[in-house]
């Protein structure tokens, strides 16, 4: 008996839980620093004030700004909060009753009745325990959703992220080329005073100046709007400097054991197998309709007209023989719910398994293609030095100078870009396998 007030507090003490670190706990589970709704803000908060972010302090910026995390979340709340009624149906209840009742027979013929009433269920079919367990089930399944969505915020965040630095890039790209065209535009010029160039060359020349100050513009614009999505994912103000700490892909294993990682090691799955779990639990809770439940109750009566009796117990037992097949009905559709279950279970395996692959595919493929486009490049690099050359030599005419110019600054976008898709797609393959990048672990 003395134990009990312990366990009342203790229950007490659970119902008093910071709602909000139900779920909270799971999204930061990997920051040792935070380990209370409390932590949270003094360990992003200062983010905001850095003068460089990398892909990992915007995760954790957009940990804290993401609605739809926080949406899943309280989905754990209400699931949890679920879980305590169904332990809360199997406790006693006590309750203070009082009646007062007078007929039209006479004036006198009242009737007055106050009580203590308790109520414990003993026996309700072993529907509460598979009901606990089938809660319990929902409750693993919906903490393995936010693990995932706190996977899928890093491929978005890392996505806007490197859109930010692609931009800033090809801009950075353009810039030069601008310089270049607008210095072979002046000595166009000079050249044409010293009759050595037509006006045509000058004009042709000029165009292209304008087509690459166009592009500018273009990119500036890009670049704004790049900046736009990461606030808006981030919640970061301003333009601070963006580190990039995620290296390129290297050497992949072989395709089988990524595979193998990602049916181990992703949380979707972990969700959908702990539903066919919660769907199994509930054939559980439709049986019991077949067996018999047993309840007590009494009465300390505080108050009553014939003070008979000071009190009473009832022990009640209800044996169900015919229901009208509703038991059989809800056993039918517990069975529907668990093929179900297993069939989602299945489809995203083999969806799994199919996003992998092609994310591996991707990585191979833009890795040869970054290769070819290093080459690509050091010969566009070498040509137009060439033919610049040549020029000025009188062997080469200006058409083939602007030839060699725009291949040169194809060469150099088409190169970064595949930098920037190459290290995308190693973000894009290790969150399909159910992990973080390296250097965000």
């Amino acid at each position: 008996m003395n134990r009990l007030p312990a366990l009342l507090l203790l229950g007490l003490a659970a119902c008093a839980t910071n709602d909000e670190w139900r779920y909270q706990r799971v999204v930061w589970e990997n920051h040792p620093l935070i380990r209370r709704t409390e932590d949270i803000a003094p360990s992003v908060q200062p983010l905001h004030a850095k003068a460089s972010l990398t892909v990992d302090d915007c995760w954790r910026l957009a940990l804290v700004q993401s609605e739809a995390l926080a949406l899943t979340g309280e989905e754990l709340v209400r699931l949890q909060t679920l879980y305590e009624q169904a332990v809360s149906a199997q406790l006693p209840r006590v309750s203070f009753k009082g009646s007062w009742v007078r007929n039209e027979a006479s004036s006198d013929a009242q009737h007055a009745e106050y009580k203590l009433a308790a109520k414990q269920p003993i026996f309700a079919g072993l529907r509460d325990y598979y009901a606990l367990r089938q809660t319990n089930a929902s409750y693993e399944a919906k903490e393995e959703d936010l693990r995932q969505a706190r996977l899928l915020i890093f491929a978005d965040v890392a996505g806007a992220f490197y859109a930010v630095l692609q931009s800033a890039r090809e801009l950075e790209t353009m810039n030069a080329s601008l310089k270049l065209a607008e210095e072979r535009l002046e000595e166009l010029v000079e050249r044409q005073k010293a009759g050595m160039s037509r006006r045509s060359e000058v004009l042709a020349q000029d165009a292209v100046v304008s087509a690459v100050q166009a592009r500018v513009e273009q990119l500036k614009g890009a670049q704004a709007v790049a900046w736009d999505v990461l606030r808006f994912v981030t919640g970061v103000s301003g333009t601070p400097t963006l580190v990039d700490t995620i290296t390129e892909p290297g050497d992949l294993p072989d395709v089988a054991r990524i595979l193998e990682d990602a049916i181990g090691r992703r949380h979707d799955l972990k969700s959908l197998r702990a539903e066919v779990t919660a769907a199994i639990e509930g054939r559980g809770v439709a049986r019991a309709g077949y067996l018999p439940t047993a309840t007590v109750e009494g009465n300390y009566y505080t108050h009553r007209e014939d003070n008979a009796i000071n009190w009473d117990v009832t022990l009640s037992i209800e044996i169900p023989i015919i229901d009208s097949g509703s038991t059989q009905a809800k056993l039918r559709e517990a069975n529907s719910l668990i093929r179900s279950a297993n069939l989602r279970l299945t489809q995203l395996q083999r969806a799994i398994l199919l996003e992998v692959r092609r994310s591996y595919t991707d990585v191979k493929a833009l890795q040869a293609q970054l290769v070819s486009l290093e080459k690509a490049l050091a010969s566009a690099e070498e040509n137009h030095q060439i033919v610049q050359a040549e020029y000025r030599q009188q062997i080469a005419t200006n058409v083939e100078v602007l030839a060699s110019f725009s291949t040169l600054q194809q060469a150099r976008l088409d190169r970064d870009r595949a930098r920037f898709a190459l290290k995308l797609a190693g973000v894009r393959l290790s969150v399909e396998s159910g992990a973080l990048p390296g250097s965000a672990k």
